[in-house]
């Protein structure tokens, strides 16, 4: 499958069976980062049954607007605090809550 312009009916398509194919998963927690080249605009950990569907939920509930998002899964280990669920996070709550997690690369 080649690339997919984004909006067009075949984008559409495959986006609505990946969204379909992960509503068959448990639900599980992932964490979205927003920002884009230069900031960060916050962070969000979501309840979703995979990592499209996370972005929808974040779309609908606390999406900052126009930026780039990256998602990962949360460790099945990792405890959220109620305080740090479904709402959008400064960086200063989430190193509170969970240390450093964004960090710039150093030089090389």
């Amino acid at each position: 499958m080649g690339v997919l312009e984004p909006g067009s009916p075949a984008w559409k398509a495959r986006r609505a069976q990946i969204l379909t194919d992960e509503l068959r998963e448990p639900l599980r927690w992932f964490y979205l980062s927003f920002g884009d080249q230069e900031r960060f605009f916050g962070g969000a950990f979501i309840e979703a049954h995979g990592p499209m569907h996370a972005m929808e939920q974040s779309h609908c509930r606390i999406f900052p607007g126009e930026c780039d998002i990256a998602v990962g899964a949360v460790p099945p280990n990792i405890v959220l605090p109620e305080s740090a669920k479904n709402r959008l996070l400064t960086r200063e709550e989430i190193e509170a809550y969970f240390g450093s997690l964004h960090r710039k690369a150093a030089p090389q």
